[in-house]
């Protein structure tokens, strides 16, 4: 696998960031959400349990999304086809039943250290999925700007087209 200096800078400067941040904000609002208010003690138990299966839920949701937005290094996911790569669906397809099954699954959303977060916290995670794509499309777009600069016309654009000549 080759990576080249676009590619790093996009997972460690663009997108790691993003999907940390959301993943810290799927906890402390799941903290919140149960109480929990800056400046008190640190809750422990179910609490703690829930926020942090609401921070795994946001890695996993936000993996989703980067299976989908890393198929094209300038085209936005959207733009692709949402069905082009079967693979990819049945992956992000796996990947939904096993989050599922790792906080649901009591002995293994205990050994984990996990719950099923609080709608709030939930909430957080899956509009990781849409933030993380655009995210990325925006930068995918910044970087194409940059790459190719700003479209100034042409000489041929700004000829006047025979509806306009003359008036």
């Amino acid at each position: 696998v080759k990576f080249d200096r676009s590619t790093l800078r996009r997972s460690f400067l663009v997108l790691g960031p993003t999907e940390a941040a959301v993943e810290m904000t799927a906890f402390f609002v799941s903290l919140i959400a149960a109480g929990w208010s800056v400046g008190e003690s640190f809750p422990t138990g179910q609490a703690v349990r829930a926020a942090s299966g609401a921070a795994f839920m946001a890695v996993v949701i936000c993996q989703m999304a980067n299976a989908f937005a890393c198929r094209s290094a300038s085209k936005p996911a959207w733009k692709l086809g949402w069905f082009s790569n079967p693979r990819v669906v049945l992956a992000v397809s796996f990947e939904l039943v096993a989050l599922a099954g790792f906080l649901t699954v009591g002995p293994v959303a205990r050994l984990l250290g996990h719950e099923w977060p609080p709608l709030a916290g939930a909430f957080v995670a899956f509009a990781g999925f849409p933030l993380l794509l655009i995210v990325d499309a925006l930068d995918k777009r910044r970087r194409r700007t940059v790459e190719i600069g700003p479209v100034s016309p042409t000489a041929e654009d700004e000829r006047p087209s025979p509806q306009t000549a003359g008036t």
